[in-house]
């Protein structure tokens, strides 16, 4: 078995842990790698799901939809989001996730002439390929270290001559920590459009954040903003990839309407969980905030004794919200991800994060493959995650040049 050199370079969580091979030694593989909820989707969804009638879902695949632009879900959206004045037409679907809703605003505001994406250190990598291919150039921003937080708070510093036709990006929480600052989110929002920028606030793991989800939401949009979401994290769906992003109505006014816009955008399949999760009876609460809460009382209960247990075991938990199923846990050897691999724990090496460090005079060395990003474990997992942990930890492996 073959525990590969800690400087190679890996392609990410869905390729990375091919190249380590688990021997089955502890049973079924756990994979805390993938960054969706612990619980999975909603009971009453996959019921639903489960029940429908196959005639009239199949006849909907055989003609186009009669509403190309989706108004009434997009309606649908924005309401149960409390965002009830912000017109249908600011809401841009995606069947490429999160990411493909963040390309296609990008995409219009590079033609409007914003020419540069500050991201704070260690944020989703994934916008570094969002700003090649919109042509924009790409400004890591770090501060005296590397929590992410950090770097949030530093993005404040940029003056009105660096900010102006600049998208400022900021995950919240952020990945791959978990950590959320609302008053720091807010504040960045409104430094951005003070000095010319727009602010791109990435709420793709907010929603167990409650009611600061939906108030973050309305704030960055109704200040001249644009926020990303997905159905793929808390609600448990990330094989539907479905992502959408909510523009600023100033931005409707400057051209993101009509030809700007792609028309047909959701299957049919995508359109029944939107209103299964998004629909509600007068003065009730719709079942994505239900199953947001059900997730966010998991991760409180279980991270608190999974951070417990992880530094019984001398490893060290990064700045978190223990709403969250995401943290970082860095270890002081330096093959922490491929330890975990080997005893069938799939995690994200923060190695794969190194992209967001490009061309940034960080202050502090990368963590390598000696810190993850390892997701809050299912109901009935914690015990046997902290056992492989555990033994992972007391190998003496030794490396593979």
């Amino acid at each position: 078995m073959r525990l590969m050199n800690t400087n190679e370079k890996f392609t990410g969580y869905l390729f990375g842990h091919e190249q380590l091979r688990y021997d089955g030694r502890h049973g079924d593989v756990i994979d805390l790698g993938l960054g969706v909820s612990p619980l999975g989707p909603a009971a009453e969804l996959t019921a639903r799901l489960a029940n429908r009638n196959d005639a009239p879902w199949l006849s909907e695949l055989t003609h186009y939809a009669q509403d190309p632009a989706h108004e009434e879900t997009c309606r649908l959206l924005l309401d149960g989001m409390g965002m009830t004045d912000v017109p249908a037409e600011a809401v841009a679907f995606s069947s490429h996730g999160s990411i493909g809703a963040a390309d296609e605003v990008v995409r219009f505001l590079a033609r409007q002439g914003y020419h540069t994406l500050f991201v704070p250190v260690y944020s989703f990598p994934d916008i570094y390929r969002l700003a090649m291919r919109s042509g924009l150039r790409y400004r890591p921003v770090s501060g005296m270290s590397l929590n992410p937080l950090d770097a949030a708070a530093a993005m404040l510093k940029l003056n009105g001559r660096e900010l102006k036709g600049a998208i400022v990006y900021l995950d919240y929480p952020n990945n791959p920590f978990g950590a959320a600052d609302a008053e720091l989110m807010r504040r960045l929002t409104v430094h951005a459009v003070r000095h010319g920028a727009l602010p791109l606030i990435d709420l793709a793991f907010a929603e167990i954040l409650g009611d600061e989800f939906q108030q973050a939401a309305k704030f960055v949009v109704d200040n001249g903003g644009i926020i990303l979401g997905s159905l793929s994290k808390t609600q448990g769906l990330p094989h539907l990839r479905l992502g959408y992003a909510v523009v600023s109505p100033a931005l409707l006014a400057r051209g993101y309407s009509g030809a700007q816009r792609l028309l047909f955008l959701l299957s049919p399949l995508a359109k029944l969980i939107l209103r299964t999760l998004f629909e509600r009876s007068p003065g009730q609460q719709h079942l994505a905030c239900h199953h947001a809460r059900r997730v966010r009382d998991h991760n409180r209960h279980t991270n608190r004794l999974l951070y417990e247990g992880l530094r019984d075991l001398g490893l060290a938990v990064g700045c978190t919200d223990e709403r969250s199923h995401l943290q970082v846990v860095m270890a002081k050897v330096p093959d922490l991800w491929q330890r975990l691999m080997l005893h069938g724990v799939i995690t994200e090496s923060l190695q794969d994060y190194d992209i967001t460090l490009k061309g940034c005079s960080a202050r502090c060395a990368p963590f390598g493959h000696q810190a993850v990003r390892l997701l809050t474990p299912a109901p009935g997992q914690l015990t046997e995650v902290l056992f492989r942990i555990k033994q992972a930890q007391a190998d003496l492996y030794k490396e593979a040049l």
